[in-house]
C-alpha cells in the first residue's frame, strides 16, 4: 500500500508527502534507502542534505554484498562512487570512487566464477 502511495505522490509532484512515505519504506528496505538518499541529494520534499544522502548510500553499500539475486549492492556501489567522484556530501575524491568501482568489478568476477562452476 505504501508503495502505491509513494508512486501516486511522486506522480502528483507532492514530494513532501512522498518523502514521508519513503522514510517509512526505507526503514526496512535498502532499495528505498537509496531512493531516500536521492531525495536528500536533490532536496525533494525535504531540505537538501548531501551528507545525509552520502550516509544512506554508504550504509547500504557497507551492509550489502554481491549476490546473483539482487542488484542493490551494485546500485549502491555505483551511487557511492558517483558521490565521491562529484563530491556529493564530501570533498571530491576520484581515487576513492575508482577504488569502489575496482572492488565492484573484482566482486562481479568472483561471483561469475562461482556461478560458472
Amino acid at each position: 500500500m505504501n508503495e502505491h502511495l509513494l508512486k501516486q505522490y511522486e506522480e502528483d509532484g507532492n514530494f513532501a508527502l512522498a518523502f514521508e512515505v519513503l522514510k517509512s519504506l526505507a526503514e526496512n528496505s535498502r532499495e528505498y534507502q537509496l531512493q531516500l538518499a536521492y531525495y536528500y541529494e536533490k532536496g525533494l520534499g525535504t531540505e537538501k542534505d548531501e551528507r545525509k544522502a552520502l550516509e544512506l548510500v554508504r550504509k547500504v553499500y557497507n551492509n550489502s554484498s554481491p549476490t546473483p539475486y539482487s542488484d542493490i549492492w551494485e546500485d549502491a556501489a555505483f551511487q557511492l562512487a558517483d558521490y565521491y567522484n562529484r563530491g556529493i556530501g564530501t570533498e571530491a575524491d576520484p581515487e576513492k570512487a575508482q577504488q569502489i568501482l575496482d572492488k565492484l568489478q573484482d566482486d562481479r568476477e568472483r561471483l561469475d566464477d562461482c556461478l560458472s562452476r
